[in-house]
């Protein structure tokens, strides 16, 4: 009873804000080995030593000694007193920076949306979410920013704001070289590619950077238009913007990875600065990522995931655009 009583109270709380806001529309350390400091006496005696010392003074001893065994000596010194002052720690972090993963964030392997949506229900969607790092945490080609509508007299919404503001931090800190911004005018006359490009080009991102995606009305179109744009650039990553938490768990994730079918949408936190993270999708297209996993897609449907699939125009197993 507790079990269901808390999926009632979570699809309450989510659904309105985990849903497009189109929807309701009319459609080790390293160890480093160093060999003891090479003896100075010259190893080479003569047949008796006490002779030898007898017929030399002090500085003519001096003398003898084998000059490189002498260089060898400092220069074993000199490396010890080096090695005395590194830091262990800065060593063992450099080595954990390395990554050896591919090259392409796309083609890195990702968890499963069964191991991470086990149900009964989703994860809180405005909790923390798994840190972008390894291979993930590479810069990708592009960030698509999802669209949502203006206010009806042409301003920017403040969905469009954050959004904006969002996709222009992620710029900012070298996540991405470019963006697409997508929507059509799903509410009102005015189109939503139109105001985030006005938005973005106003908090100072180049235009040139900026591809406009006119046409898609709800989410799955936003995704399949803009994959699209990403395979005709050659593209295979991207970075997914929503303003909504919720609405890129709820609603992107099932219309990116059940319905287009083009691509695997995952969700991380991305570091902007130390300190301040923002979330936003990790999107791979297919191939190199690994092909989605149908079986996986009623399991998150009985988490008040995916709630409108029916709708949906740009299903690849339905398509209808």
């Amino acid at each position: 009873m507790r079990s269901a009583g808390v999926a009632c109270a979570l699809a309450c709380g989510m659904l309105a804000c985990g849903s497009d806001p189109h929807e309701g529309s009319d459609r080790d350390t390293v160890e480093v080995f160093v060999p003891d400091t090479f003896e100075v006496s010259d190893t080479r005696d003569a047949p008796d030593t006490r002779d030898v010392l007898d017929t030399l003074d002090t500085a003519d001893t001096l003398d003898t000694l084998d000059s490189a065994d002498a260089l060898d000596t400092l220069d074993t010194a000199d490396t010890r007193d080096t090695l005395d002052g590194l830091d262990t720690l800065d060593v063992v972090d450099t080595l954990d920076t390395v990554d050896t993963g591919p090259s392409d964030p796309a083609a890195c392997p990702v968890p499963s949306m069964r191991s991470l949506y086990p149900g009964p229900i989703p994860p809180f969607p405005y909790g923390t979410w798994p840190k972008a790092e390894g291979c993930i945490a590479r810069p990708h080609d592009v960030i698509i920013v999802l669209g949502c509508p203006s206010e009806t007299n042409g301003d920017p919404s403040r969905c469009q704001e954050k959004r904006a503001e969002i996709a222009d931090q992620l710029d900012e800190a070298g996540w991405a070289d470019h963006l697409i911004v997508t929507g059509a005018a799903v509410h009102n006359t005015w189109v939503e590619a139109d105001a985030l490009y006005a938005l973005l080009v106003g908090r100072g991102v180049k235009a040139d950077k900026i591809i406009k995606e006119p046409l898609a009305r709800h989410t799955d179109e936003n995704i399949y238009y803009a994959t699209r744009i990403m395979q005709e650039h050659g593209w295979t990553s991207a970075l997914i913007v929503s303003d909504d938490p919720g609405h890129l768990m709820m609603t992107a994730i099932c219309d990116a990875n059940c319905c287009v079918d083009l691509g695997h949408l995952t969700v991380y936190e991305w570091e902007i600065v130390p300190g301040l993270d923002v979330k936003a999708g990790h999107y791979a297209l297919i191939p190199p990522a690994t092909a989605n996993d149908p079986s996986e897609c009623p399991l998150i449907a009985a988490q008040i995931m995916c709630l409108n699939q029916a709708d949906r125009l740009a299903c690849k197993a339905d398509f209808r655009l």
